[in-house]
């Protein structure tokens, strides 16, 4: 599967399974619902191989802003546990579902 294809699926998932639309995902709110599905979808991005500069070209954000979403994705883990099992849920569509 190409990277634009593997960004496309995933966005769709995480914004199906948050609720969150995908044009928010990639804008630049930053409300916790927002940002939390964008943190989502970037750790889903990199676990699968893409690098923090390619993630960052795809959703229109700064290399250092991508980063940082990685960086402080366990910290919002901890502090809110939905991510971990919206996480799982994606995770597990993705391998029914392609």
């Amino acid at each position: 599967m190409c990277k634009t294809q593997l960004f496309n699926d995933i966005l769709h998932f995480v914004s199906e399974e948050t609720e969150v639309p995908e044009v928010l995902i990639l804008s630049n709110n930053k409300s916790t619902a927002v940002v939390d599905a964008r943190s989502i979808l970037v750790d889903i991005l990199r676990e699968k191989g893409l690098y923090p500069v390619q993630i960052a070209e795809y959703m229109h954000k700064t290399p250092a802003g991508i980063r940082n979403l990685i960086t402080k994705f366990e910290v919002r883990k901890r502090s809110n546990g939905i991510l971990a099992i919206y996480s799982q849920r994606i995770r597990n569509r993705m391998k029914t579902e392609s």
